[in-house]
């Protein structure tokens, strides 16, 4: 039995199936064990990010705060510009400021206040004077009290940090609840006249930067590369931090987060960097132990699933080998052969099979010819490789480089068939071309798709088409597109053929008439991409009547530019598929009224306008049961856009802070929904507002652009053309 195995073919089939699994279950391994490595630092990443992105959230809003506080005091105006001495009344109330600061948070638990004219620094508490101050009132680890003193009086628009230190003295040992402490001040802005210093407890940065206690991590603050306060489990030279410092303000714009591989000591780590609004960086060094102790973990999964997997291939190819070697015989069986396992003996009987069946199925190959020519002129392709395997299904080899569409008509011929069949069996005798034809009735003519490789070759094929046509009569119209290649570009070439069969009377018939012949506009992008933007708007939120108007505008526009009926058949073909398959609608429910030869029966703009309506209106309706979500962020950011877009100052980055996100989320949410920036879709509600007040009102075109939120009406008037295609007043005008 192995003997006649190996003889006939059938062992090297079993062996060959064995090697084939083989080396599947040994790319599955690989696949496995990179997408685990992959998954598994995707993660890491991620982790880092977003416990940076904590610990940047909560200390950028308490700086926020901070700074709204100051704003607060500088508005108090001259109430705070005073000698204790000359109105000791006023200290007072500037305690009782002060102290209701200081229950916002543990952030602001030490507030104080000095004018620089005065001698005092305040608590909500008591005073002290600067000469006391020095001497023996405040101690501080890092500098001199003179220095303190030096720093609370300088006159600057900058925030100023001390990095974290011990503090004590006579009088600031009274609030103090911690040994160390971050030290920030700030000049109040409206006057430089005096200054609020903060002193942050290093209890509140513990709890701040608290990692897992596994954890090899070191997280760190710097403001103008010096370190503020640095937290972690092991110990790291100031110099790294430092550099790491750098590589934040040269890579991170605000909000940004810049990730990069360092080495510390020949270690291998992970930092992770970002900048706030305050100007400080923060950033996170995590050990790359971290990620490689989770991949040799995981790696157990990947040992379990090739285990399983081998067990399952072995039981397969068992039962498979079986099976197999069964089947042949069950073949030689019905075969009447008597060599059981003769593969060469059953391909012969299964050929005499195919012959007979291929004599019944030559009408269908007929038809399926004529279906894909219809197909591939309508573009129901989505690329070239599909093209070919269902041209292949139809007899057809069409792999080749360049392709011709061709159309002929005569009123004189009696006999079409016979003169079809003519040029059919000239085609299949052609070695370098392939081609096939097809009878439109509503058109009564005769379309054919000739391919190959060089242009003689097709040449001489649509060279013999007009030959075989004019033997028959010299009524023979004989009009072809120009030469393609793309075969996404088939409804365009045929639109080139009908166009040049359109002009048949006007040039002479006596030769074939060539798109090129044909005197025409060339079709160029005639269409602002505002205008599709505002198509794919109407129909995504179901807008019928917004669907009429931005139609209506089109035409409007290609009315204006006078371009030709070729030009307006390839622009609507374009539209219509960009729409069909943006929504997915290439269905037998469009087929009953619209494909590229119904555009080819369109003769005026208006029907032009009719047909595109429809088409929006049976996606609309296609979609009306479906229920679009839209997220939270991006509904609150439609409504208030909506309801402040007149407001010059609303930006992408003052609209994020609103919604409480980042500029990066709302960006990425609301394309990801809305297929549109945020930024694109606010110009476009101020375009639509300032069309709406050009009809409806008499307010000038100055007025208007402030009234849609524009200051510069030159930036108004730049924005509105790119928009519509014309001025503010030539659109009033019309």
């Amino acid at each position: 039995m192995r003997k006649k195995l190996k003889t006939y073919n059938v062992l090297q089939i079993i062996f060959t199936y064995v090697m084939v699994v083989i080396l599947v279950l040994f790319v599955v391994g690989i696949y496995l064990y990179g997408f685990l490595v992959k998954t598994v630092y995707s993660d890491f990443l991620s982790s880092n990010e977003q416990h940076l992105s904590t610990i940047l959230s909560r200390h950028e809003n308490d700086m926020q705060i901070a700074d709204n506080i100051i704003r607060q005091v500088g508005l108090m105006g001259e109430t705070n510009y005073f000698h204790l001495a000359e109105k000791p009344q006023n200290a007072e109330e500037l305690k009782k400021t002060l102290k209701g600061y200081t229950m916002v948070s543990q952030f602001f638990d030490l507030l104080f206040y000095h004018y620089h004219e005065d001698t005092f620094f305040y608590h909500y508490l008591s005073s002290v004077n600067e000469v006391l101050l020095k001497e023996q009132g405040a101690e501080f680890g890092a500098i001199s009290s003179e220095e303190f003193v030096r720093l609370a009086k300088e006159k600057s628009w900058e925030t100023r940090f001390l990095p974290e230190q011990t503090l004590g003295g006579v009088w600031l040992e009274n609030y103090l609840s911690d040994t160390n402490y971050v030290i920030f001040m700030r000049t109040i802005p409206s006057s430089l006249e005096s200054t609020l210093i903060f002193m942050v407890p290093g209890s509140y940065y513990d709890e701040l930067l608290n990692g897992d206690v596994d954890d090899k991590r070191i997280d760190f603050l710097t403001f103008d590369d010096q370190i503020i306060v640095v937290r972690g489990k092991m110990e790291i030279a100031d110099e790294n931090i430092s550099s790491f410092s750098q590589i934040g303000e040269e890579k991170c714009s605000e909000y940004d987060i810049y990730q990069k591989k360092v080495f510390i000591e020949e270690e291998e780590f992970l930092l992770t960097v970002n900048k706030g609004k305050s100007g400080i960086v923060y950033g996170t060094i995590q050990s790359l132990e971290t990620f490689h102790n989770k991949v040799i973990t995981e790696q157990w999964t990947i040992w379990i699933i090739m285990t399983i997997c081998i067990l399952c291939s072995a039981i397969i190819i068992v039962l498979a080998s079986k099976g197999f070697v069964h089947k042949v015989k069950r073949l030689s069986g019905l075969l009447n052969e008597d060599s059981i396992y003769d593969l060469n003996r059953i391909e012969s009987g299964i050929q005499t099979l195919v012959t007979t069946y291929k004599e019944s199925e030559k009408e269908g190959i007929e038809l399926k010819r004529t279906r894909f020519i219809r197909n591939f002129i309508r573009g129901d392709f989505d690329g070239k490789s599909e093209a070919i395997a269902e041209a292949e299904k139809a007899k057809l080899m069409i792999n080749y480089e360049r392709y011709l569409v061709v159309l002929l008509r005569s009123r004189e011929i009696t006999d079409e068939n016979r003169v079809y069949a003519d040029m059919l069996e000239m085609i299949n005798c052609k070695t370098n071309l392939e081609g096939y034809g097809i009878h439109l009735i509503n058109n009564n003519q005769n379309l054919f798709v000739l391919f190959g490789n060089e242009i003689d070759d097709l040449e001489e094929g649509l060279r013999n088409i007009f030959e075989i046509g004019k033997a028959y009569s010299n009524d023979c119209v004989v009009a072809c597109s120009d030469y393609h290649k793309d075969f996404s570009e088939a409804s365009k070439a045929y639109l080139e053929a009908v166009n040049a069969f359109d002009n048949y009377l006007l040039l002479d018939n006596s030769k074939v008439i060539r798109f090129s012949d044909v005197v025409h506009k060339e079709y160029v992008s005639m269409l602002p991409h505002s205008y599709l933007q505002r198509l794919k708007q109407a129909i995504r939120i179901g807008d019928k009547k917004a669907v009429d108007e931005t139609v209506k505008d089109i035409c409007s526009k290609l009315d204006r530019e006078k371009v030709s009926l070729y030009s307006f058949r390839i622009f609507y073909n374009d539209i219509i598929h960009i729409l069909l398959s943006e929504w997915k609608c290439r269905e037998k429910q469009f087929d009953d009224f619209y494909n590229v030869f119904t555009i080819s029966n369109c003769l005026n703009l208006k029907e032009f306008g009719e047909l595109l309506c429809e088409i929006c209106y049976r996606v609309i309706d296609g979609n009306s049961g479906k229920i679009v979500k839209i997220s939270s962020v991006v509904e609150k950011a439609i409504s208030y856009m909506k309801e402040n877009y007149q407001n010059s100052d609303l930006t992408m980055s003052a609209l994020a802070e609103h919604l409480g996100v980042s500029s990066v989320t709302l960006s990425v949410e609301f394309r990801n929904e809305m297929d549109i920036k945020p930024s694109d879709y606010l110009s476009n509600l101020r375009m639509e507002k300032a069309k709406e007040l050009l009809r409806c009102s008499d307010m000038r075109i100055r007025e208007i652009s402030c009234s849609v939120g524009y200051e510069d009406d030159r930036v108004f008037l730049r924005r509105f053309k790119r928009y519509t295609g014309v001025t503010p007043g030539e659109y009033r005008s019309s």
